[in-house]
């Protein structure tokens, strides 16, 4: 029962892979202890987020990482599922045949549950985060939803822990989406409720710290907190962007295709999301970047839609990206391109260079190299010299070896 362990949270290199009932024994108490006690009474919200990411070493309890926290550096699933009960003071009634374990946050005004879990992977994720739960019957924090999810030290002498509990089975990605569709186990307001509650919350139709609530691209989940991430087979990608409607009104003739594109992008991203959820976000855009709003009855439509068919759509609302950059990076577009610009080359860089040594044989002459690789002349005697020299170095190695 091994998890991965941090110097702190600016620092995604794993540190060590330490053992679950030896980080709860931390919990229990450790040298930070007294530390957290007296920053959960006397310090600002502020002051507690730099605190607890700087100080305070951490875990993630979802996966194994080969070396560094990230998505594409997954070696395998611990076993474990860690949600966030965040703001709760006092906990709901809970199954604790069904938790592998559960503690007092760092910040102590919310707790952690561990659940044991089979069959968890990429893929799945977010949809067991969600049924999870949804079954012991918690708000979990959504915003932890992440397969790279950390967890902080925290401090709690009297964390339950059950090493006997009960262990989930892993649902499918799409099982989330499937219940939608199913009356008898989601329950949806009804349309003219809905209806009446966005007249009652006036033009706009959102609601209160919706934004807050909800994800508008997935590239958090490619992101291990640095600044850029680098993939060179590139990953899929899906964001709403509304940007150049802010300028440029949406037509007549394309406001159902653009608001059904955002709707299933936002169920995709949110698999969580409600009717009433999907409803509210196609209000706001309908209202702010349509020239002339549709009827709410054609939204209501779309948003239903959405639901249905975003699962079959995926493929064509996917972009395949090579260069992720953290939210809020705070670089300008020609910052970015730089980056994206040098990242791009030294792809093509490597790629071109595996292409000539997988082609050349010792004793080739460039032209020859230049027309079985299809490449340049010029491209040639840019890396000849690398080539010859790593080739040499193979040969030598491989001499070593028969040898001994």
């Amino acid at each position: 029962m091994k998890i991965n362990y941090y110097q702190s949270c600016n620092k995604p290199t794993i540190k060590e892979t330490k053992s679950i009932l030896d980080w709860f024994e931390l919990i229990k108490k450790s040298e930070y202890s007294e530390k957290i006690v007296f920053v959960r009474k006397n310090y600002s919200e502020d002051e507690f987020d730099k605190f607890k990411s700087i100080e305070l070493p951490a875990v993630t309890y979802n996966f194994l990482f080969k070396n560094r926290k990230k998505n594409s550096n997954i070696i395998s699933a611990t076993g474990f599922i860690f949600l966030d009960l965040d703001d709760v003071k006092q906990l709901p009634n809970l199954d604790f045949n069904k938790i592998f374990a559960l503690y007092k946050s760092c910040g102590g005004n919310g707790y952690h549950i561990i659940c044991r879990i089979e069959g968890l992977t990429l893929d799945n994720f977010s949809a067991n985060y969600l049924n999870i739960a949804n079954d012991l019957g918690i708000k979990a924090d959504k915003m932890a939803n992440k397969v790279t999810q950390y967890s902080v030290l925290s401090y709690d002498e009297d964390i339950f822990i059950n090493q006997d509990s009960f262990i989930y089975k892993a649902i499918s990605h799409n099982s989330i989406n499937n219940n939608l569709n199913n009356n008898e186990k989601v329950s949806f307001p009804l349309y003219n409720s809905i209806i009446k509650e966005v007249k009652d919350r006036g033009k706009e139709g959102m609601i209160p710290s919706f934004r807050n609530k909800f994800k508008y691209t997935n590239k958090d989940n490619y992101n291990d907190g640095s600044l850029y991430n680098v993939y060179k087979d590139g990953q899929n990608v899906i964001e709403i962007d509304l940007f150049k409607y802010k300028t440029k009104k949406i037509k007549d003739g394309k406001r159902n295709s653009i608001l059904s594109i955002q709707a299933k992008k936002f169920v995709l991203i949110n698999p969580h999301s409600t009717l009433e959820n999907i409803f509210y976000f196609l209000k706001n855009i309908n209202n702010k970047f349509c020239e002339n709003p549709i009827d709410e009855n054609e939204l209501m439509s779309i948003a239903k839609s959405s639901i249905s068919n975003s699962k079959n759509n995926e493929n064509t609302l996917l972009t395949k990206k090579k260069i992720i950059f953290k939210e809020n990076h705070g670089l300008d577009k020609k910052e970015m391109m730089t980056i994206v610009n040098k990242e791009l080359g030294k792809i093509k860089s490597e790629d071109t260079l595996k292409l000539l040594k997988e082609n050349y044989v010792d004793g080739m002459t460039q032209k020859k190299l230049s027309e079985l690789s299809g490449k340049g002349i010029a491209t040639i005697k840019r890396y000849w010299n690398q080539i010859k020299s790593d080739m040499s170095d193979n040969n030598t190695e491989m001499k070593k070896d028969i040898l001994c």
